[in-house]
């Protein structure tokens, strides 16, 4: 499915996958040469470009390339700003699919049962105390993602929608039978 949040962090720059590695890089040159009309951008995205000038002929219901065999392709080379860069890459669904597939420790409760003579003393028959924490730990193989609540996706859905990120919640528990 489409991660909703994801796609919106990454092109608002809000992400902190924008701060970090080559993209932060780039984001703190970008920022050094603001109004500069001769700084063309440090970041060098991945891909392929098309080298030998043949344009793309695209069937236009299905999106496939018809000339195919006539194109040649080398690595990407060309320089931009990361703002540009993120707003187009990561304005497609394509770059922000993500699998429903992943496990969760949703709760743990470790309790112990008071002696008999503790209670017998405040005429209680039963007295039980208990550590209780919910949504401690998420696995996900991919950390971009690591912050989607998939639990309310589990129907078929192709995007997730605004949501805030599961949180961890911790309790104490005190139960009295009389």
């Amino acid at each position: 499915m489409v991660d909703y949040m994801h796609n919106k962090t990454m092109r608002g720059g809000a992400n902190i996958e924008t701060t970090q590695g080559a993209l932060g890089e780039a984001r703190t040159a970008d920022d050094l040469h603001a109004g500069d009309p001769n700084f063309k951008g440090i970041y060098v995205g991945q891909g392929m470009v098309v080298s030998n000038g043949v344009p793309i002929n695209f069937d236009t219901q299905t999106g496939a390339i018809l000339n195919y065999d006539q194109l040649q392709f080398t690595a990407n080379t060309t320089p931009t700003h990361v703002q540009d860069y993120c707003s187009k890459f990561y304005g497609i669904s394509a770059s922000n699919l993500m699998s429903k597939t992943y496990a969760k420790l949703r709760e743990v409760t470790l309790g112990y049962e008071l002696p008999k003579s503790w209670s017998e003393k405040l005429s209680i028959s039963k007295l039980t105390v208990s550590l209780v924490g919910r949504n401690l730990i998420y696995f996900y193989k991919n950390k971009s993602f690591r912050d989607v609540d998939l639990d309310q996706y589990n129907y078929g859905t192709s995007s997730s929608g605004l949501q805030s990120p599961t949180t961890s919640r911790y309790g104490f528990n005190i139960n009295v039978v009389f």
